[in-house]
Formats: C-alpha cells, sequence, structure tokens
C-alpha cells in the first residue's frame, strides 16, 4: 500500500470499499483493489492532507504537486507573450505550468498563479483566486508572469484580455484535443466577435500529449480578399492564419455571419517529405520534396 500511496497521482475511493490508484500522466495503468474497513480508515489517514473532493459518496483524493514530475521545454519554443496551453484531460498542462512557474522563481521573478481550485501549489509564486478581484491585484503589482490554469468559460476569457494590459507575459491552459478544436473553442469564448483579437490575447498555442509538448502554432490576422485561392464576394476582411512550429499553414480562421469558421489546409496538397497537409502556394513552389509533392499527385 505504501509503494502505492508514493507512486499514484490520486485515489478515488467508493462506497463499496473499492480503490482505484491513478497515476501521472498515464505512466502505468489504473490499479483497482478492494480492502476491508480497517484498512480503508488507515488509508483514509494516509492521505488526510491531500486535496479532497467528495461527490456521492465517492472520496476522491488528488496527491499534491511535490515538483517532482516536470515536462521538457524545447530549446526553440519562445514562451514570451500570450501563450495558451491545451491538450486533454490529464495531457500535462498543469504539470507544464509547474514546471514554468518554478523555473520563473528560481530566476528571479515575480510570478503569480491564478487558479481555482487550486492546483499548482508553486512555493514563493503568488496565488489568486479565479474571479475578477484577481485582475484588479495584478493590474496593482504587475507581475514578470501570470500562469492561469484554467480557462474554461467566457469571464475567463474576459479576465485574459484584461490580464493582457497589465503583464506582458501570461500563460493559460485550456482543454482540447487539436489546435482548430482549441482555436473554435477558445474564439468562442469572444463573445462580442471582434474580428482578429484572438491572435492578439494569445499570440501562441502549444500542445501537450502525455507530458510532451508535440507541436506550437503561431497566429497572424490580416485583411485579405481571398482564402486559399478563393476571392470573397464582398472584398477583404480579417483573415486569421495558423501556422505550426515549422512556420507551415496549418489552417485560417475567419468569421462570417456571426459564425466561427475554420479552414483546414486541403488534402489535396499532402506533402510525403513533411508528412502533411501544407497549404497549396507552398506544395506549388515546395523547396524540400523537389518535385515529389507533385509527383505523388500523378
Amino acid at each position: 500500500m505504501k509503494d502505492l500511496l508514493n507512486n499514484c497521482s490520486s485515489v478515488h475511493l467508493f462506497p463499496s470499499g473499492k480503490i482505484i490508484f491513478k497515476f501521472p500522466l498515464g505512466r502505468e495503468k489504473n490499479i483497482t483493489k478492494k480492502l476491508p474497513e480497517e484498512e480503508i480508515e488507515a488509508l483514509k489517514s494516509a492521505i488526510a492532507s491531500w486535496r479532497i473532493v467528495e461527490a456521492n459518496g465517492v472520496l476522491h483524493a488528488v496527491k499534491n504537486p511535490t515538483g517532482e514530475i516536470s515536462t521538457e521545454i524545447p530549446s526553440d519554443l519562445n514562451l514570451s507573450g500570450k501563450t495558451i496551453i491545451f491538450g486533454e484531460v490529464g495531457s500535462g498542462k498543469s504539470t507544464f505550468l509547474n514546471t514554468i512557474g518554478r523555473k520563473r522563481v528560481n530566476d528571479g521573478d515575480n510570478v503569480f498563479t491564478i487558479e481555482s481550485p487550486k492546483t499548482l501549489s508553486i512555493k514563493d509564486a503568488t496565488c489568486l483566486a479565479n474571479d475578477e478581484s484577481s485582475v484588479e491585484t495584478v493590474l496593482l503589482c504587475r507581475p514578470d508572469i501570470v500562469l492561469f490554469d484554467e480557462i474554461r468559460e467566457r469571464k475567463h476569457y474576459k479576465q485574459l484580455k484584461d490580464l493582457s494590459l497589465a503583464c506582458e507575459n501570461i500563460i493559460g491552459s485550456f482543454h482540447a484535443t487539436d489546435i482548430f478544436e482549441a482555436i473554435a473553442r477558445f474564439s468562442a469564448l469572444n463573445g462580442d466577435r471582434t474580428y482578429g483579437e484572438v491572435s492578439t490575447i494569445a499570440n501562441q498555442f502549444v500542445h501537450i500529449e502525455k507530458g510532451r509538448i508535440v507541436n506550437w502554432y503561431t497566429l497572424k490576422t490580416t485583411l485579405s480578399s481571398q482564402l486559399s485561392g478563393e476571392f470573397y464576394a464582398d472584398g477583404e476582411r480579417p483573415v486569421t492564419t495558423i501556422y505550426d512550429k515549422y512556420k507551415d499553414e496549418v489552417g485560417w480562421l475567419f468569421y462570417f455571419a456571426n459564425d466561427i469558421n475554420i479552414v483546414k489546409v486541403s488534402e489535396d496538397y499532402f506533402c510525403p517529405r513533411r508528412d502533411k497537409n501544407i497549404s497549396e502556394n507552398k506544395y506549388q513552389n515546395c523547396d524540400i520534396c523537389s518535385g515529389a509533392c507533385n509527383a505523388s499527385r500523378l
């Protein structure tokens, strides 16, 4: 039992006596046990200092972060400015924020966290509740970096928008499975549909899977009269281009008839060397494939 408690990240205790031990970032499969009453009481004592939530008679206990688990940050990933970390539940978003926070504290920076519930527990960082008063505090204190865990509702989007006026460096976490879902859901939080605003609130999106950073994306909004070769009948409109870490276009975002529209690069322009779809313009002028792209169409 002691080894299980040392290695697991959370314990879930059911009224029947069944217990599920979960491990960090999918490191191991869940372990299920059924314990007698006396051992259950001993287990409850052992996890008394953990973060505990009880719902419908089920006790969920999550271990407090120790800093032993961290996310490796690629050397070519620049985390200055406004960044959104996205991934599925349990992908390592909070672990990433914890890694960044501890590093910035060690570098002597004034670090603020905005979180509810409190999950990061970064020593020597200022923790604020996820409400409107946190924005006023940040405006007054001007921290070096703000870690926002997590952005779920429209009010959080507004907080993030206001925070961007007070701090140059903000990293927020967000639930999404891929960049297109992340952009669509994040844009939907902007209730007034301000054109081009998403790329000013967040200039970079970082994708995390199973504790690893797999890609990151930047946004650039310009006025355009066409999209992937098709001209708009009503003239120019703001179009946000989404670029991956290799500076290749992966899609475009624009608003039409009060709806968010995302266009992915076409599957007709698949680059075998890059092993992904690329834009029509890059496909026609491919400097990597040396004709392999055009040959693959024949």
